[in-house]
């Protein structure tokens, strides 16, 4: 994982508490996170906080059950506190790079690069991808393997430049001072139905464990994402609670999304900055569903709004 700083947070302030957000969905969410960062002030979100999306690295795109994925950030988290990098950190820092600066062009180039610095590591370093080095170390491990790959693609800068920015990748997250908060949808598919399915609570109790803050939309964000509307009373509950199929690419949810917002609806681009303004509308809506992250299991609703105004009663 690794940090997405906008322009806006670039600058690091150790007085500001920073929320690091995780969230289940790749794209939809950060598109809204960054919408939030820019509008917070306006949003009345004190400016001595600072928010950080968390974005998966190469590596990490695939991860979407809940558990994996805060297992995948406490991994992270205890590499920066032990002073250490894994090969698979080192690695993913490589590739995020490259695909940052389009070094890399289409995902078959990428999995090439990715399965040729696996390959160094394990079969001419012998270091298998889980073991961890001094973080002093770091500049030598990386200068060694950009070398290996300048004889397969161009790289957009020098190994030193190179370098110099992915050493500084680290997570800035300051235990007892700064919050850690996982978004997640109620997501069938990933916890099951049945009563006797544990996967639900077991999540709400690793996050309570690790200080965790989770915020649940059921089914979905994109139901968060509705209550921006008044329209929302209007809909089926039980087709918003089931969110079925309702053409070949859209479930009910997002398609009902596309009907009221500009241009449409697409996970990868909305209106993001535009539905941010009506937040107030959305947390007002929010309260007329659960917002109990416990009923959230079987129950339609959210608990989103809650972490806004959590924010806003802080500052």
């Amino acid at each position: 994982m690794y940090e997405k700083r906008t322009a806006k947070t670039a600058q690091q302030n150790e007085t500001k508490t920073r929320y690091f957000l995780v969230s289940e969905g790749t794209v939809t969410e950060p598109l809204y996170f960054e919408a939030l960062i820019a509008h917070q002030t306006a949003l009345g979100i004190s400016p001595t906080i600072e928010l950080i999306p968390l974005l998966r690295s190469y590596s990490e795109a695939g991860f979407t059950q809940p558990k994996k994925l805060i297992e995948c950030l406490l991994q992270n988290l205890a590499e920066q506190q032990q002073g250490k990098i894994s090969y698979k950190t080192l690695l993913d820092r490589i590739m995020d790079y490259l695909l940052e600066t389009k070094s890399i062009q289409h995902s078959k180039q990428a999995r090439k690069i990715w399965n040729r610095m696996v390959n160094h590591c394990e079969q001419i370093l012998h270091r298998p991808l889980y073991i961890k080095f001094d973080r002093k170390r770091f500049s030598a491990k990386c200068h060694s393997i950009l070398f290996m790959l300048q004889q397969y693609i161009k790289l957009p800068a020098s190994a030193k430049q190179i370098t110099t920015v992915l050493i500084e990748r680290n997570l800035t997250y300051r235990p007892g001072v700064d919050k850690l908060c996982l978004f997640i949808d109620r997501d069938k598919e990933q916890f099951g139905t049945a009563p006797q399915t544990k996967q639900y609570n077991e999540v709400i109790e690793l996050c309570h464990k690790n200080n965790i803050q989770l915020y649940v939309s059921n089914p979905c964000f994109e139901f968060w994402l509705l209550l921006h509307f008044k329209q929302v009373f209007a809909m089926h509950d039980t087709l918003l609670l089931e969110n079925p199929k309702v053409t070949s690419r859209k479930r009910y949810a997002s398609h009902q999304l596309s009907k009221l917002l500009p241009n449409g609806y697409q996970k990868n681009h909305y209106a993001a900055r535009k539905l941010v303004k009506q937040i107030d509308t959305a947390i007002a809506n929010e309260s007329a569903y659960c917002e109990n992250v416990h009923h959230l299991e079987y129950r339609l609703g959210s608990n989103v709004g809650k972490f806004i105004e959590h924010l806003r009663q802080i500052g």
